[in-house]
């Protein structure tokens, strides 16, 4: 696997983190992912479904792997899995990773996810990676992956003294990047809000056919 991130901007994301308490907005999208998980495991079809306790006649769970690239602090997990608890079993296949937060900086085993969340995440990754970090949760992701890429400056500037948005691109040229990415066996859904190409943010799934 190809490097994602310099050890320099690494070190400066961890410092970015410690003094502004970055990464506590993916909770604010963890209704729109469970509906995103439910639509897809409904097409799906998994034989898992139905599966059913037989001393009390309840239905198990399903299992469901999730990797939450670029997690901030954390905020997504706690929402969306009690927003799925009766479906669908995230504790014990939820991933967590974000390369500013110690004990959450190291990539999880290279493997196959259900689902890939990176929310607010891409803006942040340096020109030299952009490509590399969406070929890895391209080869990464099963089901489908949720991106949220904001497309105009952040009010946050770094130690550094650049705009916290390191890459700027408008939300056309993201969409052109993540069909490169994920190829002919996934589709774009826009999700929340209208596609707009020349708009402020991009809010994506990338799910497969």
């Amino acid at each position: 696997m190809s490097k994602l991130i310099t050890d320099e901007y690494k070190q400066l994301m961890t410092q970015q983190h410690a003094a502004h308490k970055w990464g506590g907005s993916g909770r604010s999208w963890a209704s729109i992912i469970a509906a995103i998980i439910a639509r897809c495991e409904g097409l799906n079809k998994r034989p898992e479904t139905g599966a059913v306790n037989a001393v009390g006649k309840h239905f198990y769970p399903m299992p469901v792997s999730i990797l939450d690239y670029g997690c901030g602090r954390g905020t997504l997990r706690a929402l969306l899995t009690d927003l799925l608890r009766h479906d669908y079993d995230l504790l014990s296949s939820f991933y967590e990773y974000d390369p500013g937060i110690p004990g959450k900086d190291a990539l999880p085993p290279f493997n196959d996810y259900d689902y890939v969340i990176c929310t607010d995440v891409m803006e942040h990754v340096e020109t030299l990676y952009v490509a590399d970090v969406l070929h890895y949760i391209a080869r990464n992701t099963v089901s489908a992956a949720f991106f949220v890429i904001a497309c105009r400056p952040a009010k946050a500037t770094l130690a550094d003294g650049r705009n916290a948005h390191i890459v700027l691109a408008e939300p056309c040229i993201w969409l052109k990047w993540l069909l490169e990415a994920f190829g002919r066996d996934f589709k774009p859904v826009f999700e929340h809000e209208p596609y707009n190409p020349r708009g402020s943010r991009l809010v994506v799934s990338m799910v497969r056919r």
